[in-house]
């Protein structure tokens, strides 16, 4: 009976070698792996088909690929984040009663953040979120500017104790959000109107995803 010749690190280079031999092979054999937050399992992606959270095989689809976002919308791969730079392209008059900043601009995006009509920045899978925000307006007339969920709650909130006198309001911070979930800028003033300051530095909101929650 032949010996076994090498070590199992040896035999794995060996195969690892060979497999160079045959370009299609490799193709076919090329395995990923993905970590799955919901569990804590490793996720194998071998060849054209992945096995998702529950243990099933599925086909990779769309632009951005079931390997990288999972359809049923709780798992990412790494370094692949959704994520949304918007801003106040136009301009947008701020009110007593408050109003959504027109966010028409986009400096940047990807893998499933999308934006609706300049308002409603959606999120395409569950987790946690890191959001900032800024809003500039061309005279000290702001009060107070923050994010709202849904258009039913406010997430996040900055009402400085001297509000009615800023010409720019900013804040920043991590949230939990839903699948589907949108976010809106959001601003009042203390009285009258005035005019946002237009710009991607200027008038924004930034949502970048950080992981599972």
């Amino acid at each position: 009976m032949p010996a076994t010749v090498g070590t199992p690190e040896d035999r794995f280079y060996r195969r690892q070698r060979d497999s160079i031999r045959a370009p299609a092979a490799i193709a076919a054999q090329q395995q990923r792996f993905v970590i799955n937050p919901t569990t804590g399992a490793c996720q194998s992606i071998l060849g054209n088909l992945q096995y998702d959270h529950a243990g099933n095989a599925t086909g990779l689809g769309s632009v951005w690929g079931i390997a990288d976002l999972n359809a049923g919308g709780n798992w990412v791969r790494e370094g692949f984040k959704p994520y949304y730079l918007a801003y106040d392209s136009g301009g947008t008059t701020v009110t007593t009663g408050g109003v959504n900043i027109n966010l028409g601009g986009k400096t940047a995006s990807g893998y499933g953040c999308t934006m609706a009509s300049g308002a409603n920045l959606t999120v395409p899978i569950a987790g946690l979120y890191q959001v900032d925000y800024s809003v500039g307006v061309a005279s000290a007339a702001l009060s107070s500017a923050g994010v709202g969920k849904n258009n039913t709650t406010t997430i996040l909130f900055n009402d400085p104790a001297t509000g009615g006198s800023q010409f720019g309001i900013a804040g920043a911070g991590m949230v939990i959000l839903a699948a589907g979930d949108y976010l809106n800028l959001t601003a009042q003033t203390w009285t009258g109107t005035v005019a946002t300051n237009p710009g991607a530095s200027v008038t924004f909101l930034h949502v970048c995803y950080l992981g599972s929650a």
